[in-house]
């Protein structure tokens, strides 16, 4: 007998906040429920259940691993997205073919992690 499984993901009712000094690195966790076959991983910009969202885009400084993490090589201002959430989302597509939210997360960023001021003193010497 083949079992299927495809629980869902916590109720989550608060994102949770992640402050990171602007040009540190970040990583947004997800623990995807419990599925069987495994379920696709991967994140959106939206928590809202009429919408499927926009994949966030991942490039050279935005990456996801194989265990669904959203690692941030080094953080933007435009990362907060206003506060508007990152959601980790898990698709069952060959049995269920359901859709699952859950682990929304909220990049808070502040201040910068170099120094706004940079005094250099230039010294002259003539003969």
């Amino acid at each position: 007998m083949i079992k299927a499984v495809n629980e869902p993901f916590p109720s989550v009712t608060v994102p949770k906040r992640v402050s990171v000094v602007v040009g540190n690195s970040a990583t947004l966790t997800c623990s995807p429920p419990l599925s069987i076959p495994k379920a696709i991983v991967y994140w959106t910009d939206t928590n809202d259940p009429s919408s499927a969202g926009s994949r966030i885009k991942l490039d050279d400084r935005v990456v996801m691993d194989y265990s669904g993490k959203l690692h941030f090589a080094n953080v933007i201002p435009s990362d907060n997205r206003n506060g508007e959430a990152y959601v980790c989302n898990a698709w069952q597509k060959s049995v269920f073919r359901s859709f699952l939210q859950g682990d929304d997360k909220i990049i808070q960023t502040k201040g910068c992690r170099f120094s706004p001021l940079l005094k250099i003193t230039f010294v002259f010497l003539f003969d």
